[in-house]
This record gives structure tokens, C-alpha cells and sequence, in this order.
């Protein structure tokens, strides 16, 4: 799965994250696309261009969270109710 995320990668310029988490996300997300049939809702969520598409989205937000950190706002957290 890796090989076919990597050959349909939108931005082949960033080189996306594919962890074992990232992969299987993106799986799942395909799986569940082509179970509800919802390809059709957004045109371009077949199963391979879908789990490519998330395995992108999912690689974003794992770096930007590594990035980021993940817990970089909970110094507010005692803020909130």
C-alpha cells in the first residue's frame, strides 16, 4: 500500500509520513468511502485516489502535531470550564 500511496501523492515534492498508522488509517477511511458508496459525493474518493488522499491528510496532521506538539495548548487548558 505504501508503493501506491507514494505513486498517487499529490505533492510529490513532500514526501508524506507513512507510518503503520497512517497506512491503516487511510485504509480504513478507503474502506468506508467505497462501503457507503460516497465516491460519488466527492468525485475524486474512489477507493486507491481516496486512501492516497487521506494517507496525504493523516501524514499532515501527525507531522504538524510532532511539529507542533501535541499538548502546545495546554497551558489554556485550566481556562476553560
Amino acid at each position: 500500500m505504501r508503493e501506491r500511496v507514494l505513486s498517487k501523492s499529490c505533492d510529490r515534492s513532500k514526501q508524506p509520513r507513512l507510518s503503520a498508522f497512517v497506512l491503516t488509517l487511510a485504509y480504513v477511511t478507503g474502506c468506508m468511502v467505497k462501503a457507503r458508496d460516497l465516491s460519488k459525493a466527492g468525485g475524486y474518493m474512489d477507493f486507491e485516489n481516496g486512501s492516497a488522499f487521506a494517507a496525504e491528510k493523516v501524514s499532515n496532521m501527525v507531522k504538524e502535531m510532532t511539529d507542533k506538539g501535541v499538548f502546545e495548548d495546554a497551558k489554556d487548558w485550566d481556562k476553560y470550564p
